[in-house]
């Protein structure tokens, strides 16, 4: 991990490093989807720590369990951060940026968001494979507070990012 102190507020692209058909995570994402991120800021990052392709490939514990999926520009344009990795073996998966902001007034008037709409249609495919991942483990909660946490806010919070957000243009 790198610190760097410009990522803090700012709307971004992809560069893809793996195919879509070579992963699980962007074959979720619609064709079209994946195209337009690439080519359109759509992408709110909030960050001050971020890790450059060097420092990754260099390090072969991470290279064997993880893959590249994609690199974002910082907010300046003067470096590259891996913005999506997934693993080579197992189903984990991890963003470099906050998806939640396109469907979600969480951060009201902080973020022009110029390509809402399709922001908002990335993070709900991305949401649904989340959710279809997370449904294959067979692992189950036994402590009472280790279910009621999941149950009475991840499932809320989880319905109204999926179905009753309303849309906010911050424009």
């Amino acid at each position: 991990v790198e610190k760097k102190h410009e990522g803090l507020g700012y709307v971004a692209t992809f560069t893809y490093i793996t195919k879509r058909d070579d992963s699980r995570l962007l074959s979720a994402i619609p064709p079209h989807l994946i195209d337009y991120m690439e080519c359109v800021k759509t992408t709110y990052n909030y960050h001050e720590y971020m890790t450059s392709p060097e420092k990754f490939y260099a390090n072969t514990n991470l290279t064997k369990t993880f893959k590249v999926l994609s690199l974002s520009n910082s907010m300046n344009d003067s470096f590259d951060f891996i913005s999506m990795i997934e693993g080579v073996n197992y189903p984990f998966y991890a963003v470099q940026f906050h998806p939640e902001v396109a469907i979600g007034n969480f951060y009201p008037g902080s973020v022009k968001y110029p390509n809402y709409n399709v922001a908002a249609e990335i993070t709900r495919s991305i949401l649904w494979f989340m959710l279809s991942e997370a449904k294959k483990n067979s692992h189950f909660l036994e402590a009472e507070d280790e279910k009621n946490l999941v149950s009475n806010n991840s499932g809320t919070i989880l319905r109204d990012l999926m179905y009753n957000v309303p849309f906010h243009l911050w424009d």
